[in-house]
């Protein structure tokens, strides 16, 4: 086939069209994630499994451990991530010392970890998990359920 001049510019004009359309898509694209709104931290299934451990740890209470326990004050004075970085930890021991294999599926502590990720911490001068006072486990699990509630009152809709 013979190709013409009037063929060469149809070509170019054509794949002009093409690019025009592939950057008109990306930049689109780019609209809608960046006007996408900011995710904000929600846990209220986090308050579910709380409480219902809660509501375990009358039949566990032989065990008889201690929890370094951050407090919803401690959340509240800017350490959100290393409360409840704190608390993520604190309930790997408290599955552990349990035993509680179902817990280990429901991934507790990972969920907590994962909300303590999505926050802001802006003094670096928070208590380290050690240096907290040790509860029993009711009440560090009281104290972690209302830090979730508080987290939820900034962040869920």
């Amino acid at each position: 086939m013979c190709e013409t001049a009037e063929d060469d510019v149809m070509m170019i004009l054509l794949r002009g069209r093409i690019a025009v359309a592939s950057a008109y898509l990306c930049f689109v694209c780019l609209l809608a994630v960046v006007s996408q709104p900011v995710s904000r931290p929600c846990s209220k299934d986090i308050i579910k499994r709380v409480k219902s451990l809660i509501e375990k740890e009358p039949q566990l209470r032989e065990l008889n451990c201690t929890l370094y326990t951050p407090t919803a004050e401690d959340f509240r004075q800017n350490c959100p991530r290393s409360t409840l970085k704190c608390f993520a930890d604190e309930l790997q021991v408290l599955i552990e010392e349990w035993d509680l294999h179902r817990l280990k599926k429901l991934k507790l502590n990972t969920r907590v970890e994962n909300l303590a990720l999505t926050l802001n911490q802006t003094d670096p001068e928070c208590l380290q998990c050690e240096l907290l006072k040790e509860e029993n486990a009711k009440k560090f699990l009281q104290s972690l359920q209302e830090t979730i509630e508080m987290a939820n009152l900034r962040g869920c809709p």
